[in-house]
């Protein structure tokens, strides 16, 4: 019989168990981050577990924000642009960009004219970073679009002059 090799027996259950999680890190970073954890105390492998909890938690990581609303056009010889209405923005946030997509995609847009205004819907889709914007910011107005990342646009004003 063979005699128990206890360092091959470790080796084997962490092949089997275990997988590790490799990154690559510019110096400074690598620093930087090092120096955080110290200061945390926490080592790599806590960190890694907090991090994965903080993104299925949506605490970090990329949303979605697509935005749906009417734009008022009154006619002085040309359209001029008078804002966008009262009341009807229409805000939603995703944490999958596929549904995103699909939802944008999914939104008509119409172009009504009444009198001498003209009430023209547009949509927008915008990326966020999650940890900087959250969803009670959306809700409350409280940002600001430059801090996304534009996506896509469309507009039912084209050139349709009446």
């Amino acid at each position: 019989m063979e005699k128990f090799n206890q360092n091959k027996y470790i080796q084997d259950y962490r092949k089997q168990n275990y997988k590790q999680f490799k990154v690559e890190l510019k110096v400074e970073e690598m620093d930087e981050l090092n120096e955080l954890l110290k200061k945390k105390k926490l080592n790599k492998t806590e960190f890694v577990k907090l991090a994965k909890n903080a993104l299925e938690k949506g605490m970090i990581g990329m949303k979605y924000l697509v935005i749906k609303d009417t734009q008022v056009f009154e006619k002085r010889g040309n359209w001029v642009y008078g804002g966008e209405t009262l009341m009807s923005k229409e805000l939603k946030i995703f944490d999958d960009l596929d549904e995103a997509k699909n939802y944008y995609d999914d939104i008509k847009l119409e172009d009504d004219f009444q009198g001498s205004n003209r009430y023209s819907d547009f949509k927008v889709l915008y990326k966020y970073d999650s940890s900087k914007i959250n969803d009670e910011d959306i809700e409350a107005g409280d940002y600001d679009l430059e801090d996304m990342i534009f996506l896509a646009d469309e507009y039912s004003m084209t050139d349709k002059f009446v």
